[in-house]
């Protein structure tokens, strides 16, 4: 984080992440960790002690892949299909969305769903 203050010059610089108090900033990189939507909120005071309005940055991380669930329906006789099977594809993905769902029926290629969802 940079601040400038063309009057009388920066003070200080405070921060908040994953805790209810404003920390000061050092002027040393820190981590933002862990699969979420993280708020960042800072703000800098100058040396005539004007205080400049909250900003707010938005973090999301996402390290962990989607899951996909399936569900077959058709009819079924003595544990087979005895027609053509309706085949039901579920992406959740609670961070950033599902782009598009990707599947293949025998060697076929990979068909692509182009639908996007988002939580």
């Amino acid at each position: 984080m940079d601040a400038t203050d063309e009057g009388s010059g920066v003070a200080s610089t405070w921060y908040r992440w994953r805790t209810p108090q404003y920390e000061w900033y050092c002027d040393e990189p820190f981590w933002v960790s862990g699969d979420g939507i993280h708020t960042l909120e800072y703000f800098s005071i100058d040396r005539a002690n004007n205080r400049e309005d909250i900003k707010k940055c938005i973090i999301k991380i996402d390290t962990t892949p989607p899951v996909t669930t399936h569900k077959f329906d058709g009819m079924i006789v003595e544990g087979c299909f005895i027609d053509d099977v309706t085949v039901s594809l579920s992406a959740r993905d609670v961070t950033s969305g599902i782009n598009y769902t990707m599947y293949k029926i025998n060697d076929n290629f990979f068909f692509v769903s182009s639908e996007r969802c988002f939580p």
